[in-house]
């Protein structure tokens, strides 16, 4: 597993850099290890849904990152569109 973050903003990345600052309030850090990975995350999620579904639901979250990049999450949305992407890549050349 890529211990690559997602979202690194100005603000989060500063603290990361220097965590004993203080984080802003509004700043959301999504880090793909912690919330993406897992039978919590989306292993979770895969074992709930058929093999269609669970493409679907890849797809889904593709579309939504794709059309909202621009206006809500620039390039963060851009790399998390990426990482639905990778997978249902993944799932379509596994044949599931």
């Amino acid at each position: 597993m890529s211990t690559e973050l997602i979202a690194r903003t100005g603000r989060v990345q500063s603290w990361i850099d220097d965590p004993t600052s203080r984080l802003p309030v509004s700043c959301t850090v999504f880090v793909i290890e912690d919330s993406m990975e897992g039978p919590e995350g989306i292993e979770g999620i895969e074992a709930q849904l058929t093999p269609e579904g669970y493409k679907g639901f890849l797809q889904g979250n593709c579309a939504k990152y794709l059309w909202r990049w621009r206006d809500e999450g620039g390039i963060e949305d851009l790399r998390k569109c990426k990482w639905y992407l990778d997978r249902l890549i993944s799932s379509v050349d596994e044949g599931d």
